[in-house]
């Protein structure tokens, strides 16, 4: 389930370097009414950055791990922000209805929205993270949060 609550999402190994998106008027921006929150993954579509979700539009990419809370949910227009997203091994929830499991260790699983990974995709735009591992109780999956289309 989506969270609604900051998190410390935990990375292994080394991170790759993090997407800076700078609040310069040529920078991609947080679309009007988002709230991408601290340690949740985010999605960017044409120039516009959102909180992942099952089955986004087309041509969407991951961007990574929010490393602030990054918030237009009180404003009707887009905002131009300083923004980072983490990138790397990282470990977000397993779904409790689909979940990943040994089988697909290597594959792929779907975000199904903020902070967790699914089995089962959510729809024909559902986006792919590559699957690492699972926690020894299975309840974290490792996945590595990077540019996927």
């Amino acid at each position: 389930m989506a969270t609604t609550v900051e998190r410390d999402t935990v990375f292994q190994y080394q991170e790759l370097p993090a997407v800076v998106i700078g609040p310069e008027s040529t920078q991609p921006v947080l679309k009007a009414g988002e709230k991408v929150l601290k340690g949740t993954l985010a999605f960017i579509d044409t120039g516009k950055v959102y909180a992942a979700y099952a089955n986004p539009p087309a041509g969407v990419i991951v961007l990574g791990i929010a490393q602030e809370t990054y918030d237009a949910s009180g404003s009707g227009v887009d905002l131009h922000l300083r923004m980072v997203f983490r990138r790397g091994n990282c470990f977000l929830d397993n779904d409790v209805t689909n979940p990943v499991t040994a089988a697909i260790v290597g594959l792929v699983g779907y975000a199904k929205d903020n902070v967790t990974v699914s089995s089962f995709a959510g729809g024909a735009n559902a986006k792919q993270l590559r699957i690492v591992s699972l926690s020894p109780d299975a309840s974290q999956v490792e996945v590595i949060a990077n540019f996927l289309g």
